[in-house]
């Protein structure tokens, strides 16, 4: 008989990843090449540690700051400079 139980119970779920009205800010690095690192951070408590995502050496960022642009809270968006600020 077949079972349909996970192969090795120590595996645990990943955490939900944050949403994005979770982002608390944005940055965007250049590099030499022409590439870029964005890191996000996540909104938490205050006696928390915050949690950051980090994209890195990102070929096409033109395109990238203009969706982000749109995805992100305008607040977020805004400071980060992805958005003018009309």
């Amino acid at each position: 008989m077949l079972s349909t139980a996970p192969a090795c119970s120590a595996w645990a779920l990943p955490a939900q990843p944050p949403r994005r009205s979770q982002i608390a800010t944005a940055n965007l690095t250049m590099h030499k090449d022409g590439t870029g690192t964005f890191t996000f951070t996540q909104a938490v408590s205050m006696y928390q540690r915050p949690k950051k995502v980090q994209f890195d050496r990102i070929r096409d960022v033109k395109g990238a700051v203009r969706v982000l642009g749109r995805v992100l809270p305008h607040e977020v968006a805004r400071d980060a400079g992805f958005v003018a600020d009309g």
